[in-house]
């Protein structure tokens, strides 16, 4: 067979560049990817020297070819003839810690590509079954004091600081944060992102439920402050400006601004200063005792590192000994002691991925014949029908 009996379309170059440049892979990756795709499929092969003609505009794309691209660049079919790139279907990403930033590479890609596609499933079943999502996400303004956001946030989650201080470790204040986050409306979704690119990433439709992404690869304080700093972007929901990109010098305040109300929604300040009150010790110290550390985290659900920092951030401690740009990176995680866990099932991984509000939403759908198995691993999950139902019937 020859590639003519296929027949060939004309796309538009440089949308095929963007798409391939947007997911950070050179020509030579494009073309080895997409063959891995097509296979030998009716004699095609891929290579770098027919990606270079496709762009310069001197060959056109057979429809496997073009099918193949847009597979592989995560990329709408439609938006290959189209001179204007589609809009990014993220509203924010939170960025990985100033000073170990990397550019985000195709395996992240596709890490934000999955979520997109979860964030389109349960839109869609939003909207098939026809369900009035009641929304309880607070609003607010860009020039709202940080400490009067932060508070009416810790009002609508309903969390008191009795309630807080009995969290006994950082896990199950991460697994608190997500279920009071769930009940104000918003899908918590959780994938492993490379954190020294991206943190976390939230998305907001028209019409539509509000989403967040944490990641699994980060440790747990680490991901409960991603999660509010992600929650206080959906409280600023601006659809005039719908990516928040750290990269460019007028959004670096914005990200400042929600790392700072995240910060206070975790450890308030003024419940700071109580605690502290009666704590204080003498300058001979260099840092404040690590059992006095210790007792503050324990109180607050944080880590040892984030409370230091918090400490110091509020004017309590001056000493360089919490000085640190890498917290939440992992490097002060230690597996040390602790009992090694079974590795989970694929099953279990995609529950723990979607949450807990998304599979009961997927439940319900299923239930009342609004989607079926078969569209779900053909549109939204990538996995077999068997394992989708072993997702729902955990």
């Amino acid at each position: 067979m020859f590639e003519t009996d296929l027949g060939t379309m004309k796309i538009e170059p440089n949308a095929l560049r963007y798409a391939r440049e947007r997911v950070s892979l050179s020509r030579c990756e494009l073309a080895k990817r997409m063959d891995s795709h097509i296979r030998g499929y009716r004699g095609l092969s891929v290579d770098s020297e027919a990606v270079e003609l496709w762009e310069s505009g001197s060959k056109g794309m057979t429809s496997v070819e073009t099918w193949a691209a847009t597979e592989v660049c995560m990329f709408p079919f439609y938006a290959l003839f189209e001179k204007e790139p589609p809009p990014e279907p993220f509203s924010d990403f939170r960025s990985a810690v100033a000073g170990h930033k990397e550019e985000i590479d195709y395996t992240t890609h596709r890490q934000l590509y999955r979520f997109e596609r979860f964030y389109e499933l349960v839109s869609d079943i939003s909207s098939r079954l026809g369900e009035s999502e009641t929304i309880n996400v607070p609003t607010a303004l860009m020039d709202e004091p940080i400490n009067a956001v932060a508070r009416r946030l810790r009002e609508s989650l309903g969390v008191s600081e009795f309630m807080q201080s009995a969290w006994v470790n950082e896990e199950t204040a991460l697994s608190a944060w997500k279920s009071r986050v769930s009940e104000l409306g918003v899908f918590v979704f959780s994938l492993p992102l490379n954190i020294k690119q991206i943190r976390g990433a939230s998305r907001w439709d028209d019409g539509a439920p509000p989403a967040v992404l944490i990641s699994t690869s980060d440790v747990y304080s680490a991901r409960s402050f991603t999660l509010m700093h992600e929650l206080a972007h959906l409280m600023h929901r601006h659809h005039a400006r719908p990516i928040c990109d750290p990269s460019r010098d007028t959004e670096r305040g914005d990200e400042s601004r929600m790392n700072r109300i995240a910060a206070e929604v975790l450890v308030p300040e003024q419940w700071v200063i109580r605690e502290t009150d009666d704590h204080r010790f003498p300058m001979s110290f260099k840092e404040w005792p690590v059992y006095e550390r210790v007792r503050l985290s324990k109180i607050f659900g944080v880590s040892n590192q984030m409370m230091g920092i918090r400490l110091k951030e509020l004017g309590v401690v001056h000493d360089d000994g919490y000085r640190s740009s890498a917290w939440g990176s992992g490097a002060f995680f230690s597996g040390k002691g602790t009992r090694k866990k079974r590795t989970p099932l694929k099953h279990e991984r995609y529950r723990s991925y979607l949450g807990t509000r998304a599979t009961d939403l997927l439940k319900r759908a299923l239930a009342s014949n609004q989607i079926s198995f078969g569209e779900i691993v053909k549109h939204y999950i990538d996995v077999k029908t068997e394992t989708v139902e072993q997702i729902i019937a955990g």
